[in-house]
């Protein structure tokens, strides 16, 4: 801008004390002097301003550079966080890919266990099938056969009881036979009218006979037939039944090695397995189930009945020491 000119004008003040002694007494007085001064000044700003120029010049070189540097850096960022995306989305998507192949094999196998045991099952039900309908033939001709035989039997009973009555039957019979054969026919017509209230009663009383007799067989067979529905219900269980067996199974874990490693087997008496009931999915069922703690009317009832097992033992020493041993697991394991 070049040479400036600019006038100051100030007052000088200044204030001064001043004693005066007259005799024994002083005195002060404050005199403020005054003395207006102009001041004149001549400022050249021409190097201030080049150098403000040059600063300025050199700030906008260093802000384009910082620009230029901050807009390289975010490209750098930018295409390095793309290659870390893909590299991140390729790594996880392959675990994922081989994750999910290993739990597809794992499901594959699980449910190829299942069907093998379920055609195992369906096997055992349709053997067991078989033989309860063979079960069912041998009953059904058994009984047979001993309705037959009550049918023979009563029939043999009513002809010992009725045995006058069928003997009188059948004399009757050859009696008019015997009339109706012989010369003196005609003696058969005279005494046929004296011998019709007669006939007529003992026919009444045959056919009453023969209805009490018949009734009282419907009677036993109607209860026989009870009877074997109520026994064959008793032994068939039909498939529209739904039923729970508990069996009992004997968990046990055993600790091998230093105490790091635990064994887990499972012990079933012949009953159970003579029903079919698998080792390997009993101990499946009680890996993936969560046991509850046994209730201490549960482990009286199980002492109880272990104690009943005990006295069942013989008197021997191998007896003792096994009953000794199972009583002392007992009270670690059932406190």
């Amino acid at each position: 801008m070049g040479v400036r000119r600019h006038i100051i004008h100030d007052v000088i003040r200044k204030s001064e004390t001043v004693t005066l002694t007259v005799g024994d007494k002083s005195a002060s007085k404050t005199v403020t002097l005054e003395e207006p001064i102009d001041i004149y000044l001549e400022i050249d700003d021409s190097p201030y301003n080049s150098s403000v120029q040059d600063c300025a010049r050199h700030i906008e070189s260093l802000r384009n550079s910082v620009v230029a540097c901050n807009t390289a850096e975010v490209a750098h960022k930018i295409a390095s966080t793309q290659q870390i995306a893909k590299h991140i989305s390729k790594g996880f998507l392959g675990y994922i890919t081989a994750s999910l192949d290993m739990q597809n094999m794992e499901e594959k196998s699980s449910v190829e266990a299942v069907v093998a045991e379920l055609q195992s099952q369906s096997d055992e039900l349709g053997n067991r099938k078989l033989v309860m309908e063979d079960d069912y033939d041998i009953l059904t001709t058994r009984y047979s056969g001993i309705f037959g035989n009550l049918d023979r039997e009563l029939e043999q009973r009513i002809h010992m009881l009725l045995e006058p009555c069928f003997r009188f039957v059948e004399s009757s019979a050859r009696e008019q036979l015997r009339n109706t054969e012989s010369s003196l026919s005609a003696m058969a017509l005279v005494g046929h009218k004296e011998q019709l209230d007669t006939q007529a009663r003992l026919s009444a009383l045959k056919v009453k006979q023969r209805a009490a007799g018949l009734i009282d067989s419907a009677k036993r067979y109607l209860i026989g037939q009870k009877q074997l529905a109520s026994h064959i219900e008793r032994v068939l269980v039909g498939g529209c039944k739904n039923a729970r067996w508990m069996l009992p199974v004997v968990f046990v874990e055993k600790v091998t090695g230093a105490g790091d490693g635990r064994e887990t087997g499972v012990v079933m008496n012949e009953q159970t397995v003579r029903m079919g009931v698998n080792e390997g999915k009993v101990l499946q069922n009680v890996r993936q189930s969560v046991i509850p703690d046994m209730t201490t009317e549960e482990k009286r009832t199980i002492g109880r009945h272990l104690e009943r097992e005990i006295q069942k033992l013989g008197t021997s020493e191998h007896d003792c020491r096994v009953a000794a041993m199972m009583r002392k697991l007992a009270v670690n394991y059932l406190p």
